[in-house]
């Protein structure tokens, strides 16, 4: 009986007619065949994939989901718009604030007047003296716009002989004394203050300047 050693041996002695050939024409031809399919085999799934994909989001189910989301994002986005022009179009359509005031009740947002500062304008102003560093100032304020207007701020500034600034106040709506919460459409308001104005503020002041805005 042979040994292992002996069936190595014989290995490296085969005949010359036994050692690898190189493949026929017809092989080559098979391996050529096969290696073409294994190539296009990846872009055969992904053509598969992009058809099963195409097929999902056309079915009917697919379709009705989305649109019931577009139409739910487009509802938020029109309420969001509501929300944020609430005092524009409670101003525009007077009819449409209980409406506008019961969307606010669970969001806690409030309808106001309209701001809108490019319509106010001050016709004319005085600062009298009263005494004991008391001062009475009275603005004429005058709303062109067709809408009633919020109540703004005034800004009061003191100057001296050299219209160098003395003194900066501002007066907030919530300080105006009997004063309406609006300025009238197309209409003017007086508003009459009483300022203190003590020290030497009071003693070097020549000239003052009024503004109103919105804080």
């Amino acid at each position: 009986m042979p040994s292992d050693d002996d069936a190595q041996d014989s290995m490296y002695d085969l005949p010359p007619a036994a050692q690898l050939l190189p493949p026929s024409a017809a092989e080559a031809d098979d391996l050529a065949a096969n290696e073409a399919v294994l190539a296009a085999f990846p872009e055969q799934v992904g053509f598969v994939r992009q058809a099963q994909r195409r097929a999902w989001w056309a079915r009917p189910a697919v379709r009705w989901g989305l649109g019931v989301l577009s139409l739910l994002l487009c509802a938020g986005l029109l309420l969001q718009w509501v929300l944020f022009e609430r005092d524009r179009i409670a101003a525009l359509r007077p009819d449409l604030r209980p409406a506008l005031e019961t969307l606010c009740q669970p969001l806690g947002c409030q309808i106001e007047p309209l701001r809108l500062v490019q319509a106010l304008s001050i016709d004319s102003t005085t600062l009298a003296r009263r005494g004991n560093g008391r001062y009475a100032l009275e603005v004429v304020l005058r709303n062109a716009s067709v809408f009633e207007l919020a109540m703004p701020a005034l800004e009061l500034s003191l100057t001296d002989v050299r219209d160098q600034l003395l003194l900066r106040r501002v007066i907030l709506p919530a300080e105006l004394p009997v004063a309406p919460a609006t300025v009238p459409a197309n209409n003017t308001l007086t508003l009459r203050i009483d300022v203190l104005i003590d020290g030497p503020a009071g003693d070097a002041l020549a000239g003052y300047r009024t503004l109103v805005f919105y804080p």
